[in-house]
C-alpha cells in the first residue's frame, strides 16, 4: 500500500509532495530484506518500481562520498565515487555483540543497511491454510526426465474464504515448469487460478481466493539438466494481502519422483 502512496506522491512531483515521498520511502526502505527484496514477489516489484521513480526525481548528478565505519578500535574508509556509486559495498561484522558507528562526508545519497544473519530450527505455519504436494513421474523408463507436480490448497481460517492468495514454487535444480501445463490451469472452465508466472526454476499461482473445498493445481516439470546433488523444492502459500498468514514446506522432489517410478 505504502508503495501505490508513494508512486502517487511522485506522480504530483510537488515540493511538499516530495517530503511526504522521502518519508515513504525511507519506511518501505526499512521493510527490505537482507538482499533487497520484499516480503512476496509482487511486493518486491510494486516497491521497487515506486522507489525507482522517486529516485529519478531526486538523484544527484555527483557523487563523492567517504564512508566511515567505526567497528570498536577498528575503522574502516569505503569511498564512493559516480563511476560506482550503483555497487554494494560491504563490512562484515565478525565479533557480536558490536557497536557500529557510521560517519559520512562529502556529496550524494548513500544508502546504509545493516543485516544480521542468523538460523531458526523451524518456522510456525499458519493455521488458516492447509497444503500438501504430491510428485508423480511421468515416464517409467526415464523416471527423472518428467514429472507431474500437484499442489492441493485449502483456506481453514474463520472467514468464508481467503483474500487473494499466492502459491510460489521453487523447482528442484535441473528442472523447468512446462508452460503448456501452466496456461491449462488458468483456461479451465471455473478457475481459481487468476494468472501465473514462472521462469526457469520457479512458478507462481495467483488465486483469487481459496474456500474449504481443496483446489488441486497439476502442472508438468521437464528436466532441462542431468544434476547429481539436486536442491530440493520450496513451496509457500499466503495470504497477498497479509503474508504472514502462509504455509510453508520443503519438498523432497528427487527422491519422490525415484519411488514413485519403482
Amino acid at each position: 500500500m505504502t508503495a501505490y502512496v508513494l508512486m502517487s506522491l511522485v506522480y504530483q512531483n510537488s515540493t511538499e509532495n516530495l517530503i511526504y515521498a522521502n518519508a515513504a520511502v525511507r519506511w518501505l526502505i526499512s521493510q527490505r530484506g537482507g538482499h533487497g527484496g520484499f516480503i512476496s514477489t509482487q511486493d518486491t516489484v510494486v516497491a521497487l518500481d515506486a522507489i525507482t521513480k522517486y529516485a529519478l526525481l531526486v538523484h544527484s548528478s555527483t557523487t563523492d562520498l567517504h564512508v566511515t565505519v567505526a567497528l570498536g578500535q577498528e575503522e574502516n574508509e569505503i569511498i564512493i565515487k559516480s563511476k560506482d556509486r550503483l555497487k554494494t559495498k560491504e563490512q562484515i561484522v565478525k565479533k557480536l555483540p558490536n557497536k557500529v558507528d557510521v560517519t559520512i562526508e562529502g556529496k550524494g545519497c548513500v544508502l546504509i543497511q545493516s543485516n544480521l544473519d542468523y538460523n531458526l530450527e523451524s518456522v510456525a505455519n499458519s493455521e488458516a491454510f492447509k497444503l500438501a504436494v504430491d510428485v508423480d513421474s511421468v515416464s517409467s523408463s526415464d523416471q527423472c526426465s518428467m514429472a507431474v507436480v500437484s499442489a492441493c490448497v485449502s483456506y481453514v481460517g474463520n472467514a468464508i474464504h481467503s483474500n487473494m492468495a499466492i502459491l510460489e514454487i521453487t523447482l528442484p535444480s535441473g528442472y523447468e515448469p512446462d508452460r503448456a501445463s501452466l496456461f491449462r490451469l488458468v483456461e479451465e472452465n471455473q478457475s481459481k487460478v487468476k494468472k501465473f508466472e514462472e521462469s526457469i526454476n520457479r512458478v507462481v499461482l495467483y488465486f483469487t481466493e481459496i474456500d474449504n473445498e481443496p483446489i488441486c493445481v497439476p502442472f508438468t516439470i521437464v528436466e532441462h539438466s542431468r544434476i547429481g546433488s539436486r536442491m530440493d523444492a520450496n513451496v509457500k502459500l499466503y495470504d497477498y494481502y497479509n503474508p504472514d498468514i502462509q504455509v510453508t514446506m520443503v519438498i523432497y522432489v528427487f527422491s519422490l519422483i525415484q519411488t514413485t517410478a519403482l
